[in-house]
């Protein structure tokens, strides 16, 4: 959902795309489709007849449609992968491939082929993402450095000289001697000399006392035992 990223929208070529959840997902966060690129994948498993379908999705002719338009890759196989083959040579295949499968070879825009330029459609949006958000980085970076500079304001000037250091340590265990008193008592004390606050503790232990006061003048004081079932 950061307005910053780049959605890249990876989709089997031989699943309906129609009924793809993908497609609402990245809709949804981002509705006028200028950060997200759609990727058609497995060319070689599309299933046969199904080829000018999945060519017209490709070419923008369909329903659903994408400011930055679809593109196509042919990653390796699972025979390359088991043969260790270099991603050089996968490369090689998969442009190979596209120049000589129908109806791939028949596309005029050969810029929606392959990894390669995949890879340069994705540094272009990232650069031109980063162009139209830059002066709120900036911004952003400006804030945070404030807020920093802020807290470390309120930090103070840290002591150097050990007897200095040794001043601070007492005085902060004082403060925090003296906060901890001040709840057990069911004062809250804070530190920086403001105002007592009753917690609820006080009132509990003021009427946990008043009712020891009256317990103690009652005649249930003067009892030293309670027998079942005496009168």
């Amino acid at each position: 959902e950061n307005p910053r990223c780049v959605i890249l929208l990876v989709h089997p070529s031989n699943v309906d795309f129609h009924n793809s959840s993908i497609m609402a997902d990245a809709k949804r966060v981002d509705p006028s489709t200028v950060r997200t690129l759609p990727v058609l994948t497995k060319p070689d498993l599309i299933d046969a007849g199904a080829e000018e379908s999945v060519k017209d999705l490709l070419l923008g002719r369909k329903t659903y449609t994408f400011e930055k338009g679809f593109h196509m890759v042919k990653s390796r196989g699972q025979a390359s992968l088991n043969k260790n083959d270099s991603l050089l040579k996968g490369l090689e295949e998969e442009e190979a491939f596209f120049k000589k499968t129908k109806p791939w070879n028949e596309v005029e825009n050969r810029e929606l082929f392959g990894i390669s330029n995949l890879r340069r459609k994705l540094g272009d949006l990232q650069m031109e993402l980063l162009s139209e958000t830059f002066p709120d980085i900036v911004k952003e970076m400006g804030l945070a450095r404030e807020n920093t500079c802020k807290e470390l304001s309120a930090v103070g000037t840290m002591p150097v000289a050990l007897a200095d250091k040794r001043l601070l340590f007492y005085e902060v265990k004082d403060q925090f001697v003296n906060v901890g008193s001040a709840l057990v008592s069911g004062n809250n004390l804070r530190v920086m000399k403001m105002k007592p606050k009753r917690l609820p503790s006080a009132a509990f232990h003021e009427a946990s006392a008043t009712f020891s006061g009256k317990l103690s003048k009652s005649r249930l004081c003067s009892m030293s035992s309670v027998s079942k079932g005496a009168k």
